[in-house]
C-alpha cells in the first residue's frame, strides 16, 4: 500500500488515512475483533499504523480513535477513553482493552 505514495510524499497523509480507514472499516462487522484465518482486526490496525513508521502528532491516531470510539458505541463496549493522554498513547490503551475485554 505505500507503493501508493508519490516519492515527493506530496499524497503521503492522504494513503496513511486511507489504510487507517480501510482498516477501521472492518471493526463494524461484529463487536468481536477475533478471526479464524486472519490476524485479529486489531492487530491489523496495528501492524499497519507500525509498518506507516507514523509520527506520534499523525491525524491517523486521532482518526483510529474516532473510528474505534464510533465502533464501541455501536457494539455497547464500554471502552474507557483518556483524554488526558496523547492520541497515540490513549489509541494504545484501547487496543489493550480491545484485546482483555472484547475477545474474552
Amino acid at each position: 500500500m505505500k507503493k501508493g505514495i508519490f516519492p515527493n510524499k506530496i499524497n503521503e497523509l492522504a494513503v496513511h488515512i486511507g489504510i487507517t480507514i480501510g482498516i477501521l472499516s472492518m471493526f463494524f462487522f461484529s463487536p468481536k475483533t477475533t478471526a479464524k484465518k486472519h490476524p485479529n482486526t486489531e492487530d491489523r490496525l496495528v501492524t499497519a499504523l507500525a509498518q506507516l513508521e507514523l509520527p506520534d502528532d499523525t491525524p491517523c491516531w486521532g482518526i483510529a480513535l474516532v473510528g474505534l470510539k464510533l465502533w464501541s458505541d455501536q457494539f455497547g463496549l464500554n471502552l474507557t477513553w483518556d483524554s488526558n493522554l496523547t492520541e497515540k498513547q490513549a489509541f494504545e490503551i484501547i487496543v489493550k482493552q480491545i484485546k482483555e475485554n472484547t475477545n474474552a
